[in-house]
């Protein structure tokens, strides 16, 4: 309108009209052209040059479940496994009003090993847990992969490549299966926080990174047929399985479960013994369980640890800690064990 001004002047006494009806009439012009502004339209010219330099990013890369091979047994190599000690736990105290929910304990987890805790209700079992991912306060030394996490904050111990399941397998109730193993997957696939705020052009390719490899742990857990659902209307075992793919997203180093199969059937209960050995073999890392039913932990830890009263009374192989008396006792009690023992005679 400026530059018009001088032209028009001499045809129309005041252009001061003239002027706004111009610049309004290309202000909404701009809009509609260019939503974004000028920016926006540099942008979409840079990412269709990067769409036009990566055509293989995309979902057509997303391998078939059928073509995912998963090592098993002694052939399995995970990304993480080295030798030492994964997880090292030395004295840890947690009291609660003077009262020692974990007394001194001390334990030890190895690369590519499976724990497991046992102990009745009120044990400190998940107390423990808790202490060792940082949730709650405790005295002691906790170590991962020869680093003393002690100081670190949960999240800090997560960064070092630790991880940790629920006993009510926590998800975001309004997030579907795809886009909470998406969000777990945004750790593998950082792009700023300047560049999420921007829309910069890379942002879309790691997300159709992000979006490819969540499809194929989808199928790689059998969570297909519920991608798209919400997390509050998943069944318990659904729930948990997401929760676990969420977890083996991230490629922790150690995973730490609360009571895995709590609340589910035990056609389901049976299915993740061989699902987190897998795991442990696909990632090679260290796990460590607390787990309630017996015979399904007894044949997956390779090591057990009973505590009672938020002591540990008994550590070993799961058939050496399953006739140990102490433990024996722990559960059934002191009169029941010794009548136990006199009608196995």
């Amino acid at each position: 309108p400026l530059l018009l001004a001088d032209p028009l002047e001499g045809l129309i006494p005041s252009t001061i009209q003239l002027q706004l009806l111009l610049g309004g009439f290309g202000l909404l012009m701009a809009q509609v052209r260019f939503p974004g502004g000028v920016t926006a339209a540099q942008r979409r010219i840079l990412q269709r040059f990067l769409d036009r330099r990566a055509p293989a990013t995309g979902d057509s890369a997303v391998a078939p479940a059928a073509q995912v091979e998963v090592p098993t047994g002694d052939r399995a190599v995970g990304a993480h496994r080295r030798d030492g000690v994964a997880l090292s736990v030395r004295g840890v105290r947690v009291a609660f009003d003077g009262v020692a929910a974990v007394d001194n304990v001390a334990l030890e987890v190895s690369a590519g090993e499976i724990v497991g805790v046992i102990g009745a209700n009120g044990a400190g079992k998940t107390t423990l847990l808790d202490a060792i991912c940082g949730l709650t306060r405790a005295d002691g030394t906790v170590t991962l992969f020869g680093r003393d996490v002690s100081g670190l904050a949960p999240d800090q111990r997560a960064q070092e490549g630790m991880s940790r399941g629920f006993q009510d397998a926590r998800l975001f109730p309004a997030l579907s299966v795809r886009e909470t193993i998406e969000l777990a997957l945004d750790r593998r696939h950082p792009v700023g926080r300047f560049g999420t705020l921007v829309a910069a052009p890379w942002t879309r390719l790691a997300e159709r990174s992000v979006a490819a490899d969540a499809a194929t742990i989808i199928e790689r857990f059998g969570l297909l047929p519920y991608a798209d659902v919400p997390g509050d209307r998943l069944s318990t075992g659904t729930r948990h399985i997401c929760d676990l793919a969420a977890q083996a997203a991230t490629q922790p180093r150690i995973m730490i479960l609360d009571e895995p199969t709590s609340g589910i059937a035990q056609r389901e209960a049976e299915a993740f013994g061989p699902l987190l050995r897998d795991l442990v073999g696909e990632l090679g890392c260290a796990m460590l369980v607390v787990e309630h039913d017996m015979p399904f932990l007894m044949s997956v830890a390779d090591r057990i640890y009973c505590l009672e009263r938020g002591r540990v009374i008994a550590e070993g192989a799961p058939a050496a800690v399953r006739k140990d008396p102490a433990v024996v006792a722990s559960y059934l009690g002191a009169a029941r064990a010794r009548t136990a023992r006199r009608s196995t005679r």
